[in-house]
């Protein structure tokens, strides 16, 4: 039996390419981010900017692109994510 040693630290940085399906969701959450501190006295964050590079690549600590995209994330259903 063949055992791999597989280790991952969810620190690491990642980049990937995101859909426009993938910004709007990280738009909306945004937004919904920007009322709740509205609605209880907080300072207006203002509008969702993108931060991919000039590639189109957007950088996530690997636990924070699970955390916002991981309950859409299914097999075969990445439509967030371009492939390259």
């Amino acid at each position: 039996m063949n055992v791999m040693d597989f280790r991952m630290n969810f620190n690491q940085s990642v980049k990937v390419k995101l859909t426009d399906f993938g910004e709007q969701i990280l738009r909306n959450r945004h937004e919904e981010w920007n009322l709740h501190y509205l609605e209880r006295g907080g300072k207006d964050n203002g509008p969702y900017v993108s931060k991919a590079d000039s590639e189109g690549y957007t950088s996530f600590q690997i636990w924070e692109l699970i955390q916002k995209f991981g309950r859409i994330c299914r097999l075969l259903n990445l439509n967030h994510l371009r492939e390259k």
